[in-house]
C-alpha cells in the first residue's frame, strides 16, 4: 500500500530523536522513520536496494520508510549537508531541477500529506558534550560506530564544546 499520511522526524545530533525514532518504528504502525538520506549512506542503500536513479531510490524509501496502514516515516538531521542533500536528492527525483521550489514546497510534492516532528532537548550543553565524547569515540549509537576509547582517553575541551552549543542552537534556529 502507498502510504496517505507521512511524517519527518526533524533534529538536531544528540537530541533522542534515534529512541523517539525506535519507539516510532516499534509500534508496527507508524513508519519506519530512519535517516535513510544520509549523504553517505544513500550509495549504499542504492546498492543494496538495486536502484540507480535518484527517483527509484526515493520510491524504495518511501516503501521501506511505511508501514502496511500507509503511514511513512523518515528522520532528517539538520546539519552535515543532510537537509540540503535530501532537498537535490528530491529535486532530481520529481525532475524538479532548475525550477524554483521551496524546501516545503519539495517535500509537499514528494511525500504524501507530510507531517513534522521537531525533536529538542532543552539542555544544549548536555546535548553538545554528548556531541563531543561522540566525535571522539566514534559511537554515535547503540549498535553503531566503533568500540568506545577507554574512558581515560576522553580529553574535556570547553572551546570544542562550547563551539558546539552555538552551532547546536544555530542548527535549530534553522530547523
Amino acid at each position: 500500500m502507498r502510504p496517505h499520511i507521512s511524517y519527518m522526524v526533524c533534529a538536531t545530533q544528540r537530541s533522542g530523536s534515534n529512541l523517539l525514532c525506535e519507539a516510532l518504528a516499534d509500534t508496527g504502525v507508524a513508519g519506519q522513520p530512519t535517516e535513510y538520506f544520509l549523504p553517505d549512506g544513500q550509495n549504499a542503500l542504492s546498492k543494496c536496494w538495486g536502484v540507480s536513479t535518484d527517483a527509484e531510490f526515493v520510491d524504495k524509501v518511501v516503501d521501506n520508510g511505511s508501514t502496511p496502514n500507509g503511514v511513512f516515516g523518515v528522520k532528517v538531521i539538520m546539519g552535515g549537508g543532510y537537509f540540503s542533500h535530501l532537498t537535490t536528492t528530491l529535486n532530481r527525483a520529481r525532475q524538479h531541477e532548475g525550477q524554483d521550489f521551496s524546501s516545503p514546497a519539495l517535500i509537499n510534492s514528494s511525500f504524501p500529506n507530510p507531517h513534522y516532528i521537531w525533536v529538542t532537548r532543552r539542555d544544549k550543553v548536555r546535548q553538545a558534550v554528548s556531541w563531543w565524547k561522540a566525535t571522539q569515540t566514534g559511537v554515535w549509537g547503540e549498535g553503531h560506530g566503533e568500540l568506545p576509547v577507554a574512558a581515560g582517553k576522553l580529553e574535556f575541551n570547553f572551546e570544542a564544546i562550547d563551539y558546539l552549543v552555538q552551532a547546536l542552537v544555530l542548527k535549530e534556529t534553522s530547523w
